[in-house]
């Protein structure tokens, strides 16, 4: 169920997705240690913009906001 949100993310160039291991999981491996290059390679100031990237679209307080919902039902 997850999915969706992974592609959505790589799509965007946010986080890379590896593929889904229950099909492949050579290729997910694969794809998770060529990410790891690739991230190792990156310079501070590439990495510092893909987290606030990723911090301008993810705020941490879905679970608050679920808990929330529920307590007011």
């Amino acid at each position: 169920n997850m999915e969706p949100d992974a592609l959505f993310f790589s799509r965007d160039g946010l986080v890379p997705y590896a593929g889904d291991f229950r099909e492949d999981e050579e290729l997910a491996v694969f794809n998770i240690l060529k990410w790891l290059n690739t991230f190792s390679d990156m310079d501070m100031s590439r990495r510092v913009e893909l987290g606030d990237r990723l911090k301008r679209l993810v705020d941490g307080q879905g679970a608050d906001r679920i808990a929330e919902a529920i307590l007011d039902m």
